[in-house]
């Protein structure tokens, strides 16, 4: 089976990751990263169908008016920003 050089610092970082993420080994750990890589960056498995349809439903609701424009959020996160400055003086 192939294999990849880890410095020892890394390997141990990682080796750490894996048993805090519940895996049996540090190669299961390392591959299972690989593969979700790999993976991701396929356009085939991005575009989900599924994704497909919540792009469709944003745009529907988008449409209809039933999504936060910019600035709503913007103020929203103003609001948040400012109560926890305040909380943070008491």
């Amino acid at each position: 089976m192939p294999q990849i050089q880890l410095s020892e610092e890394l390997f141990q970082s990682v080796k750490q990751r894996a048993a805090e993420s519940g895996f049996e080994s540090v190669d299961e750990f390392v591959s299972g990263l690989v593969q979700d890589a790999i993976e991701f960056d396929l356009p085939e498995n991005f575009f989900t169908r599924e994704r497909l349809a919540l792009i469709d439903e944003s745009v529907v609701k988008a449409d209809q008016g039933l999504c936060f424009t910019r600035e709503q959020s913007d103020a929203i996160l103003a609001r948040k920003r400012q109560a926890w400055l305040d909380q943070q003086k008491n």
